[in-house]
């Protein structure tokens, strides 16, 4: 699980990819969706940005995430029940 003070691996998501292990700021880009699940169980990641574009984070995408403590998501108009 990511502690404060450990090093910040950063990873763009782009729905196709597996996100690493040791991702802990991931940025949203190239596409209007989160799958549902993308990050379920993920321990490591802190923070996730998702770019204008994203426009639905589908069901349980960060559920589980015991280290994520901010997700912006500025330009999503559907957020799925357990997301």
């Amino acid at each position: 699980m990511a502690a404060e003070g450990d090093q910040i691996v950063r990873f763009i998501y782009t729905v196709e990819e597996v996100i690493p292990d040791d991702a802990t700021h991931v940025i949203v880009k190239d596409t209007t969706f989160v799958r549902a699940r993308a990050f379920l169980g993920h321990p490591n990641i802190v923070e996730v940005i998702c770019r204008d574009e994203v426009e639905t984070i589908e069901s349980r995408a960060f559920c589980d995430c015991p280290s994520l403590r901010r997700v912006i998501m500025r330009g999503v108009k559907v957020l799925e029940m357990g997301a």
